[in-house]
C-alpha cells in the first residue's frame, strides 16, 4: 500500500506520527514480532520468529532505519532458546549488545519453551517466562515456571547455579497456598485421554509475559488462557499468590462480533456474552506512590490436535457441541451478523444439567486494563 492506513478520533488526546519504518519483506508471518530499544549502541533488536533470529537496526537516525551487517543468531544447535522439542527445558542466550558481533556469550538452562524474559529495574534480576505448552499430542504438558536469574555485576554468563525455578506445585490440591476457584483449570492430559497428572495446576499454567515493580521486589506475570496474574516475591524466588483477573460483560461494553459483516459494527450484546481477560504483554508503573500493573487483555485460547476448546457460535448444537438454551439466547443468535462467527470457550457457560449453554465466554476482552497491586 503506498501509505498506512490512519485514523484519529476528533477528540484524541494523543497524536502519533510514522517517523521511519523498517520492512523485513515478509507477510503474514511472524517477522518483526518484538523489539527492544538498547540507548546505549541507539540499536533496536526485533526478534524475526520466521528466521529464528534477533535482526540488529541502527537507529541514530529514526527516519532511516539501517540493518547492522549481523544478526543474534538463535538457532544455532548449541544454544537454542525453544528445545526440539518445545516441551523439553530450554536455554536463555547472552550477548554482549555493545560488542557488534553475533558472538554469544553463553547459556543458562532453564524451563520448557522460555517465551519472554525481562531484567529487573535495578539490573540485578533477569526474569523468564516459562510458558510449558503441551505437545500437539498432549503426550507430554510439562510444568510452567518462572525462571530467576542472578545477574553478574559484569557483562559475563551467569553460572547455571545462579538459575533458581518458581513453579506452582504450592497451589495443587492440598497445597501450601489457595488457588481461587475462578482461576481456569481446564484441559490437559487428562482431557486428551493422555493420564492423569501428578501436578495439574503446574502443567495447566503457562506463565506468558512478566513485569516488574519499580522497586524490584515483585514481579507481576501472566497466565494467559488462566484469566489470571501470578505474583512473585523476587527475593525469595517463590510465587505467592494468583489472582483471577476475571470477565468483561459485553451487555454493558458494546463490541463488534463478526467480521464478515460487510463493515465495523460495535453494538451491545443482548445476550450474556462475556470477554475473559487474558493479557498477552503486561506492564508496570508508580503513581502517586502506588504501583500499578497494565495488561493487554488479547486472548489466547488452548487449541491442539489431542484437544480443543474452541467452537464457533454458530456451531453449537452441532455434534458432540451443546446448544444454547433457548430461555436465554434468541433463535437468530447464532446468524452471521450476529455472534454466529464469534469463537468461544466450550469449557464453560453450560447450564448446571450440562444441556445447553446459558452464558457465552468469548477469548479476550478487545482492551487494556488497568490493576492496582491488589487487584482491582
Amino acid at each position: 500500500m503506498p501509505a498506512p492506513i490512519q485514523y484519529s478520533a476528533s477528540d484524541a488526546v494523543l497524536s502519533l506520527t510514522p517517523v521511519g519504518s523498517f520492512e523485513t519483506g515478509v507477510f503474514d508471518a511472524s517477522a518483526a514480532e518484538i523489539v527492544a530499544f538498547h540507548a546505549g549502541s541507539d540499536r533496536l533488536f526485533v526478534v524475526n520468529a520466521m528466521a529464528g533470529f534477533v535482526q540488529v537496526l541502527d537507529i541514530s537516525d529514526p527516519s532511516a532505519l539501517v540493518k547492522a551487517p549481523f544478526n543474534l543468531i538463535a538457532s544455532d544447535a548449541t544454544v537454542p532458546v525453544e528445545n526440539d522439542p518445545k516441551t523439553s527445558a530450554g536455554w536463555v542466550v547472552f550477548f554482549d549488545a555493545n560488542a557488534g558481533t553475533n558472538t554469544p556469550l553463553g547459556a543458562v538452562g532453564v524451563g520448557a519453551l522460555p517465551d519472554m524474559l525481562t531484567f529487573s529495574p535495578d539490573g540485578r534480576t533477569l526474569l523468564v517466562a516459562n510458558e510449558a505448552e503441551p505437545a500437539d499430542d498432549y503426550l507430554v504438558d510439562p510444568q510452567g515456571s518462572i525462571s530467576v536469574i542472578a545477574v553478574p555485576d559484569s557483562v559475563t554468563v551467569p553460572l547455571q547455579s545462579a538459575v533458581s525455578t518458581a513453579g506452582f506445585t504450592a497451589f495443587e490440591l492440598g497445597g501450601s497456598l489457595p488457588l481461587p476457584a475462578d482461576v481456569r483449570i481446564f484441559g490437559g492430559r487428562e482431557a486428551a485421554g493422555q493420564g492423569v497428572p501428578d501436578f495439574p495446576v503446574s502443567e495447566n499454567l503457562e506463565p506468558e509475559y512478566i513485569t516488574v515493580s519499580p522497586d524490584s521486589r515483585t514481579a507481576y506475570v501472566s497466565l494467559q488462557e488462566a484469566y489470571a496474574m501470578a505474583v512473585l516475591d523476587i527475593a525469595a524466588k517463590a510465587v505467592t499468590e494468583i489472582r483471577s483477573l476475571g470477565f468483561k460483560d459485553y451487555r454493558t461494553v458494546a463490541l463488534d462480533a463478526g467480521d464478515r459483516d460487510g463493515g465495523i459494527d460495535i453494538k451491545t450484546a443482548t445476550v450474556p456474552l462475556f470477554g475473559m481477560y487474558q493479557p498477552d504483554a503486561i506492564a508496570s508503573y508508580e503513581s502517586g506512590g502506588e504501583s500499578f500493573v497494565v495488561t493487554a487483555n488479547e486472548g489466547d485460547s488452548r487449541e491442539w490436535d489431542g484437544y480443543s476448546e474452541v467452537a464457533r457460535v454458530k456451531d453449537l448444537g452441532d455434534s458432540p457441541l451443546m446448544p444454547l438454551c433457548a430461555a436465554q439466547f434468541p433463535s437468530d443468535t447464532a446468524d452471521d451478523a450476529n455472534l454466529g462467527r464469534l469463537n468461544i470457550s466450550t469449557t464453560q457457560g453450560l447450564s448446571a444439567d450440562g444441556t445447553c449453554y446459558q452464558e457465552l465466554y468469548s477469548f479476550g476482552a478487545r482492551s487494556f486494563s488497568i490493576w492496582d497491586v491488589a487487584g482491582a
